[in-house]
């Protein structure tokens, strides 16, 4: 059947070409030892399975075909899961880029925010303290020698609340900090290595769950390489 159709021979082979050695991507994810790169190997290989699936039927049921169709698992929830869960080009290693996509989970959100400056949450802090002072030429900024100040003009030094504590003086204006504006510089300093604790954790949980469908993965490995064997001797058979 797959000598008769060339034409469906290519499609199908073309599909298969998209699809890495899952037995070992499976294997090292249920070990635990599967790099971000290579979980998302496994779901784009994965990804892959309705092309062969379609390819696969068009030939029809003669002899063996009919069993591996019978036994077809094409994974689509894990490959859906993997791919919804990582960036379309993770690390080899976590904490070298951005592994997990944004809108995954808000606390990593949160923490890239952080890392990323938070100017929305500086604008939001100003604005606290302008109404809570009434000093509506208040400013929050940075420096990397003093990090982050509220700055205030002498003009407006009577309307100090009691909680700023001195940081800077300038010529005409004097830069303070408060506990909020420490703990939220501390975050931003922190940012980073929460981040990548925070990805390695969620790195974790996606290869348990991936991990738990081993048997599922197996088998969709054993079909797939059965396939590309059957399909690569029909390619020989033709042209020898």
């Amino acid at each position: 059947a797959i000598v008769a159709d060339p034409i469906i021979r290519a499609s199908m082979r073309a599909a298969l070409d998209g699809v890495r050695d899952l037995e070992r991507l499976a294997s090292k994810t249920a070990a635990g030892r599967s790099t971000p790169r290579e979980l998302r190997a496994l779901g784009d290989s994965l990804a892959r399975m309705p092309a062969v699936e379609q390819a696969m039927k068009s030939l029809g049921t003669a002899g063996v075909l009919a069993t591996i169709a019978a036994r077809w698992e094409p994974c689509s929830d894990i490959a859906d899961h993997i791919i919804a869960t990582l960036v379309e080009r993770p690390p080899n290693v976590v904490g070298e880029e951005d592994a997990i996509r944004s809108g995954v989970d808000p606390d990593l959100d949160v923490l890239r925010t952080l890392r990323s400056g938070g100017k929305d949450a500086i604008a939001q802090i100003q604005a606290v303290e302008r109404e809570r002072t009434g000093i509506t030429s208040l400013k929050v900024g940075y420096n990397r020698v003093f990090g982050y100040y509220i700055e205030i003009s002498n003009a407006n030094r009577h309307l100090i609340p009691a909680d700023y504590q001195r940081r800077q003086t300038l010529t005409g204006a004097e830069r303070y900090v408060t506990p909020a504006l420490k703990e939220y510089e501390e975050r931003v300093l922190t940012a980073t290595e929460r981040i990548e604790a925070r990805e390695r954790e969620l790195i974790d949980q996606l290869r348990t769950r991936v991990g738990s469908e081993i048997r599922r993965l197996q088998q969709a490995a054993n079909l797939v390489a059965a396939l590309d064997v059957l399909a690569t001797f029909a390619e020989v058979a033709e042209r020898e």
